[in-house]
């Protein structure tokens, strides 16, 4: 399937696409949107998994398999002038017709997808040859993550989603994805899980970070049982963090790394009012 050329044009395209795949690259911050999104889309993280940068595609500047078989490719263009005909030896249009060739003489299950930065580019119609399994969506690009988060609400949104917090504060987010971006940038990005990525979060996850998937603090019977019987006192449970309001204008948080010493002064003491609860923290 592949000429001379072809193989001289592949090999000079990854190397090209690994160059300028490094730090808060457009590459890497639709990367950490896109494992947000499968986060969330497979509860049991065991769904799918993300290559970077793949060898022998047209298409291949980000690849996810699915377990289903499905096959995901996306070419991502962080440029300011865009259309299908751009290219220096081969046009946009070409390497999507290409890896569309590729996929069905094996007879797979495969989408393709174009990621382009600026809004203002016109990528419609989708050519002919290559609509019927070709998307092409809008993803703004900000060197960093916070400006992302609070100028992108379908990037804010996918971190929210994978957040155990409700209503989460934009610091608390930003710490997510920060520690997404890092995960994805310290792998090899070459098959990783979504197992791996929910793994290597749990192993550095020390004093909590409250994503969806963090093991819930078990809590005593016999706390539960203290903490509902202080007057104007409510608790919550959420990801690894114990939360905490007295009177609806205090409120405080605790981490799953301290939690437990608070306990077993709770269940020493038995608190039987806030200020004697308050002692105890």
């Amino acid at each position: 399937m592949f000429t001379i050329e072809d193989r001289k044009y592949l090999n000079n395209k990854n190397r090209g696409g690994i160059s300028n795949s490094k730090g808060n690259s457009y590459e890497n911050l639709y990367a950490v949107y896109k494992i947000a999104l499968l986060l969330k889309h497979y509860p049991n993280n065991d769904g799918a998994s993300l290559t970077a940068q793949v060898k022998d595609a047209f298409v291949d500047d980000l690849f996810i398999s699915h377990n289903s078989g499905t096959l995901d490719f996306y070419q991502l263009k962080n440029v300011a002038s865009l259309t299908w005909l751009s290219g220096a030896s081969h046009t946009l249009e070409y390497d999507f017709i290409r890896q569309k060739e590729l996929m069905e003489a094996e007879g797979r299950t495969f989408s393709l997808f174009l990621i382009y930065s600026n809004s203002e580019c016109d990528l419609t119609p989708i050519p002919i040859a290559i609509s019927d399994c070709t998307q092409i969506f809008h993803f703004p690009y900000f060197p960093s993550l916070n400006r992302l988060l609070l100028e992108s609400p379908e990037f804010k949104n996918a971190i929210e989603e994978i957040s155990a917090i409700s209503s989460p504060q934009n610091d608390k987010l930003l710490t997510l994805a920060t520690i997404l971006l890092g995960l994805w940038e310290s792998t090899e990005k070459n098959n990783v899980s979504l197992t791996n990525i929910v793994q290597a979060i749990r192993e550095i996850n020390i004093t909590g970070n409250n994503f969806i998937f963090d093991e819930l603090i078990q809590i005593d019977l016999e706390a539960i049982h203290i903490y509902n019987k202080i007057p104007n006192f409510k608790w919550i449970n959420s990801g690894s963090t114990f939360y905490w309001t007295y009177k609806e204008n205090m409120k405080g948080e605790m981490l799953k790394s301290s939690y437990f010493e608070f306990e077993k002064a709770v269940l020493k003491n038995k608190p039987a009012d806030y200020y004697e609860l308050e002692s105890l923290m």
